[in-house]
């Protein structure tokens, strides 16, 4: 049975929606069951066949058909369906149930999000979680709740397993508006306030970051134990997926990419400067952005407690990004990213071929100012380094709190590129 809130609906669903959302349970459940089945010990089996995996082509056209529900705003694929599902309630419910299920492909048991996630489609993703209706994103707040701490669908046996860097650093886009009241919804994209559903995230995270530092601190000494050559792959390699600060330049790219993040204007400025200018909006999109950062940053330096000495390393990442790079806009990077890719000997027969990539795409509305949207992202990722830096300040209270990192600054070159 899935644990979808979409079965504690009221019957007012028309037919169709009702039946598009058992669908898409259905398919991401046999997906779920299967992988998850064949990955466990084979005395565990009780001498059953073997189970047929979906093939990649399955699994990519799954994707994107909740990546397409998604961008049509809670719309079926089905042009039959459409008809009976353009209320409110029907494209809400739709809305859940594919975001809902797509977390729940980017189980990291799978072992589905580095090879059928692209970035195009984790920036549609982070939009969900400004939904405006209240239900619908708390549910899916909920569900990366589960997703960070490793519990319910999420959890193995008596273990959490914690999801990629990508997902943590979606809390960002889980802060609440504290000018909602007022009418100020387009300061967190239209968002509905969620209240104690927005509180928990952080709570989440933190729980996140303390598994994901542990395991980081495991592998390096495994690692270094093992051969020079290991410690070398830590360094450059698995250390970007496991040590949690470097969710920083994802929450960076995304936040760059969103239209209700200011491009100009800085907080810092005096009062009475922002009062001839008259533009309560770009002080209140400036405060939003602080908490968002906040919603991450926050849980990032308190893992450490009072002598958090990883505030240096936040403040040098921001540094580094704001004043050398630029975010590349996200129909512009390849399909997987290599730090998540599979190396190219692995033997793993779900990984997507070249031409099995080419199926049911993702419909991709590009831009025809691309110069201009490439300016104003840069402009966007300049004061979100600021901003961030504002923030991780106010961390500051001991000597211990600013102590180097000893290691070299790495940035993900899929993700931005250098000016």
């Amino acid at each position: 049975k899935s644990g979808n809130s979409m079965n504690d609906l009221p019957m007012i669903l028309s037919i169709p929606c009702r039946r598009a959302c058992a669908a898409i349970d259905f398919l991401v459940g046999h997906i779920r069951s299967t992988i998850i089945y064949s990955n466990q010990p084979a005395q565990s089996k009780r001498g059953e066949g073997d189970i047929k995996l979906p093939s990649s082509q399955h699994i990519l056209s799954v994707f994107n058909i909740l990546i397409n529900i998604i961008q049509d705003c809670g719309l079926p694929p089905s042009s039959r369906d459409r008809r009976e599902c353009k209320g409110t309630k029907e494209r809400a419910a739709l809305r859940e149930t594919a975001t809902l299920n797509l977390l729940r492909l980017c189980d990291s048991r799978l072992k589905l999000e580095g090879k059928y996630l692209s970035t195009k489609m984790w920036h549609i993703l982070g939009g969900c979680f400004l939904d405006e209706e209240k239900s619908v994103r708390g549910n899916i707040m909920n569900e990366l709740a589960m997703m960070l701490k490793g519990t319910g669908t999420y959890r193995d046996g008596f273990l959490g397993i914690a999801p990629s860097l990508r997902f943590l650093a979606l809390t960002a886009l889980c802060a609440d508006n504290d000018h909602h009241a007022q009418g100020h919804l387009l300061l967190n994209g239209n968002a509905a306030n969620v209240g104690r559903h927005s509180n928990n995230i952080k709570s989440a995270a933190l729980t996140c970051i303390s598994s994901l530092r542990q395991t980081c601190e495991a592998t390096s000494v495994q690692c270094r134990a093992i051969s020079r050559k290991a410690e070398r792959n830590f360094d450059n390699n698995l250390k970007m997926k496991l040590m949690p600060e470097f969710a920083l330049p994802f929450a960076f790219h995304i936040l760059a990419f969103r239209p209700e993040t200011p491009s100009a204007g800085d907080l810092s400025n005096n009062k009475k400067e922002r009062e001839n200018n008259d533009n309560d909006d770009e002080e209140g999109q400036h405060k939003m952005l602080q908490k968002r950062l906040r919603w991450l940053l926050e849980p990032l330096v308190q893992s450490l407690g009072e002598s958090a000495d990883n505030i240096s390393f936040l403040l040098r990442q921001a540094e580094i990004l704001g004043n050398k790079y630029k975010p590349i806009e996200t129909s512009q990077i390849v399909y997987t990213s290599p730090a998540f890719s599979p190396p190219k000997d692995s033997p793993d027969t779900l990984s997507p071929s070249s031409s099995e990539l080419q199926t049911t795409p993702i419909k991709l509305h590009e831009s025809p100012h691309g110069q201009k949207c490439d300016e104003l992202s840069t402009s966007k990722l300049k004061i979100i380094c600021t901003t961030a830096r504002q923030v991780l300040l106010k961390f500051v209270k001991k000597d211990v709190n600013l102590t180097p990192y000893p290691g070299a600054m790495q940035i993900p070159s899929y993700l931005s590129a250098r000016n």
